[in-house]
């Protein structure tokens, strides 16, 4: 597979599972935008890439996420939405969760992976291309107890990302 000059934005890129997927996109030519909330500075330059500052759940930093790959690139021709709260988490049974907890994971997880979505696809249409790649997860499947905030924030991603497809083709 070859990703040469392909424009490709990894949300979370900064580490983990994020910056392994930036080094793969990188090792296949693509041009990367590294946006992370933690400095992304070291691993966009070592992918030959731009760091972006990206809180997602902040509609503003991902517009300037994407206006950042455009004004750099000229355009957007991939997004991972990577970006997500899990391993900071600790097991909670679900009526001990507070509602700023559940509201921390559904911002990064949830708004974060509609508001980058939202931020790219009007360029992707416009070029009448473009790919969208959703990081879930199979806890919605199996119920994994004492994380029900991720695991009900992992299904709302396979749900919205099953919509995208149909509404963006």
């Amino acid at each position: 597979m070859s990703l040469d000059q392909k424009v490709a934005i990894v949300t979370g890129g900064a580490q983990g599972i994020g910056r392994k997927i930036a080094e793969g996109l990188a090792g296949e030519g693509a041009r990367l935008v590294v946006a992370d909330v933690q400095a992304a500075d070291a691993v966009a330059d070592s992918l030959g890439g731009i760091a972006v500052a990206t809180d997602v759940s902040d509609p503003t930093a991902c517009e300037r996420m994407a206006r950042a790959a455009i004004d750099t690139y000229g355009r957007i021709d991939i997004l991972v939405n990577n970006a997500g709260i899990w391993s900071s988490l600790v097991p909670t049974p679900f009526e001990e969760l507070s509602v700023e907890e559940w509201r921390r994971v559904f911002d990064v997880n949830v708004l974060g992976m509609w508001l980058a979505t939202r931020a790219v696809a009007p360029s992707m249409r416009e070029a009448g291309r473009g790919r969208i790649i959703n990081l879930a997860s199979g806890t919605p499947y199996k119920g994994v107890p004492m994380f029900m905030h991720y695991v009900a924030s992992k299904g709302a991603v396979i749900a919205m990302t099953r919509v995208l497809a149909k509404e963006l083709g």
